[in-house]
C-alpha cells in the first residue's frame, strides 16, 4: 500500500460506523458492512438515516434498484442493487456503498477516507472473495497509513 491509499484523519466522533462524507451522520454499522470484490456492502435493512428513492437508471439498468441518499445532507453514498453475484448476497438487494461519499469512523477520532474499496482491499492484501470488517481492523490500518505518511 502506498501514502496515498487512504487518509487518515482525526475526528471526534463516536466509534465503528460508515459515515456521510458530507454530513458525518451514520450511515452503517461497521459490523454491518462487509467487503465483497472490491465493494463495501450492507443490507438495506442496516440503513441508518438514509432514504431510499428509484434509481432513475432502473428502467435502463434494472439491477440498479434504488439510490440510497443521506437524509441530512442529500448525498449520494451509495445504491441498492441486486447484481452482486457472490455468496449470500447472490442476487438479493443489497446496499453498495460509494467510497467517494463515505468514511469509516474507526472511533477513537480515528476516521479513514479511501479512495476506493479497492485500494483498501490492497491494503489488507488478502485474496478472499468476502471480508468481515472490525474496527480493530480498520484501526490497524489506519495506524499502517499513518506510518506511511510520516
Amino acid at each position: 500500500a502506498t501514502a496515498t491509499a487512504a487518509s487518515v484523519c482525526k475526528h471526534q466522533r463516536s466509534s465503528g460506523m460508515l459515515r456521510c462524507k458530507a454530513s458525518y451522520t451514520d450511515i452503517c454499522s461497521i459490523e454491518d458492512i462487509r467487503l465483497a470484490g472490491n465493494s463495501l456492502v450492507a443490507w438495506p435493512a442496516s440503513l441508518r438515516n438514509c432514504r431510499r428513492v428509484p434509481h432513475p437508471q432502473r428502467d435502463a439498468k434494472p439491477f440498479l434498484r434504488d439510490k440510497i441518499l443521506c437524509k441530512a445532507s442529500g448525498g449520494h453514498v451509495g445504491n441498492v442493487q441486486n447484481n452482486l453475484a457472490m455468496g449470500e448476497w447472490k442476487g438479493k438487494n443489497v446496499a453498495l456503498f460509494r467510497a467517494t461519499d463515505t468514511v469509516l469512523d474507526c472511533g477513537q477520532g480515528v476516521i479513514i477516507d479511501f479512495p476506493s474499496w479497492k485500494a483498501m482491499r490492497e491494503m489488507l492484501v488478502t485474496s478472499r472473495p468476502e471480508v468481515t470488517l472490525s474496527t480493530k481492523m480498520l484501526l490497524k490500518l489506519a495506524g499502517n497509513a499513518e506510518e506511511e505518511v510520516a
